[in-house]
């Protein structure tokens, strides 16, 4: 199945959509995403992949795409914060301490 590179490049983009494309907003687990991951690949190799492959794969997807939602929420946390123009030991410096 990933042997090779324009292969996986479009299977990344199928389960990268189908993961996209849940309906509801509620926070999704390894299990849920890793299931509808197995499901698009069925669809996509039709009976030409062994089922083990299949979910391997989906549950390496399923674990990526959690870790980089992670991510991306604890930057998104971060930006939320106070900005400070300049770092704390300036405005001592600034002053005088």
């Amino acid at each position: 199945m990933c042997a090779s590179v324009e292969d996986r490049i479009k299977i990344n983009k199928i389960l990268s959509h189908t993961l996209s494309s849940r309906l509801n907003s509620t926070p999704a687990d390894l299990n849920e995403l890793t299931r509808l991951c197995v499901a698009a690949l069925q669809i996509y190799y039709d009976g030409a992949c062994p089922e083990e492959c299949l979910e391997a794969r989906a549950r390496d997807f399923a674990a990526w795409h959690l870790a980089r939602l992670s991510n991306e929420s604890g930057q998104a946390n971060a930006n939320n914060g106070v900005h400070r123009s300049r770092p704390a030991f300036q405005d001592r410096q600034a002053s005088g301490r």
